[in-house]
């Protein structure tokens, strides 16, 4: 039996979910199926997945759902559960006005197998030029271009964006979609308080946003960053500058084994992680769609 899980049943399925990935769940962030397995009425299996509205390059508004973690419990595998909480999944694609699901695999032939039963629930898969890297305190310390014993000062051209008017905040993030154009700059929201203030924070050159990071939290702990742009194609400096800012922050006031997220979209910010960070090494990610059958997806 698959269950939209609520607050109050959270708590039986927490354990299949990863603690880094608990955090959006409990805030509400992304929701919750659940598998009961009978007649022992135990959680045997558990999908998380969010929603959000994107403007596409026609300038359309579309619904995506977006899947982020299927697990089943290994005493229950092999028992057609994780195919259960994928119909359950698409028929909710299928009933509300979604574009289509979709979703993300590392390329490496761990993952292989989960591409496979993926496709054979509907989804198609293509690789991306899309890669992710996972930033510990650690490798912040190892790569710090700041002496960690001083106090943290910001450089007078920095500013958070909760400094920045709503005009200011919307003009930049407009030149973000218009430029990048991909399914994460799309989905950036224009209200401040939906970022992390502390570590999310633009250069102003002649007045104006001339580079800006964007970070969302994950969690009380961990951190995504979701936007690395400077409007100047030689901003490579102001955006190193940001984050070093951003990094010396995270350094000192987040808990030690707090983690940042990263996915690149570009190679531009691909070579500025690499420069930042030359021993970390980054995936390769492939996408997966599966296509509403309103939008004439599979059966």
């Amino acid at each position: 039996m698959v269950l939209w899980v609520n607050k109050k049943e959270l708590e039986h399925f927490l354990p299949l979910i990863p603690p880094d990935l608990r955090g959006r769940v409990k805030n509400g962030q992304w929701f919750c199926l659940g598998a009961v397995s009978e007649p022992e009425n135990v959680a045997s299996g558990v999908m998380l997945f969010s929603s959000q509205d994107i403007i596409n390059s026609a300038g359309e508004i579309i619904v995506l759902m977006q899947l982020h973690w299927i697990y089943v419990a290994e005493k229950f595998r092999k028992q057609g559960i994780g195919k259960e909480l994928i119909k359950a999944f698409t028929d909710v694609c299928d009933d509300n006005p979604a574009e289509g699901i979709i979703c993300q695999l590392p390329i490496d032939s761990e993952y292989d197998d989960a591409e496979a039963f993926l496709s054979s629930c509907g989804f198609s898969f293509k690789e991306t030029g899309t890669n992710e890297m996972i930033v510990t305190k650690d490798d912040i310390e190892k790569a710090a271009k700041f002496n960690t014993s001083d106090d943290h000062v910001k450089n007078s051209n920095i500013k958070s964006v909760m400094e920045l008017s709503d005009a200011e905040f919307t003009k930049a993030l407009n030149r973000i979609k218009n430029e990048e154009k991909n399914i994460y700059s799309d989905s950036l929201s224009y209200e401040k308080e939906d970022y992390a203030s502390d570590v999310s924070v633009v250069y102003i050159s002649e007045g104006e946003v001339s580079s800006i990071v964007l970070f969302t939290p994950i969690n009380d702990e961990n951190l995504q960053l979701l936007a690395l742009y400077s409007a100047d194609k030689n901003g490579a400096g102001e955006l190193l500058k940001l984050l070093d800012y951003a990094a010396e922050y995270f350094f000192r006031n987040y808990p030690s084994n707090s983690k940042v997220y990263i996915t690149f979209c570009n190679e531009k910010s691909k070579k500025l992680a690499d420069y930042v960070f030359p021993e970390k090494k980054t995936i390769t990610l492939r996408a997966g769609l599966y296509k509403s059958k309103e939008k004439g997806g599979m059966n």
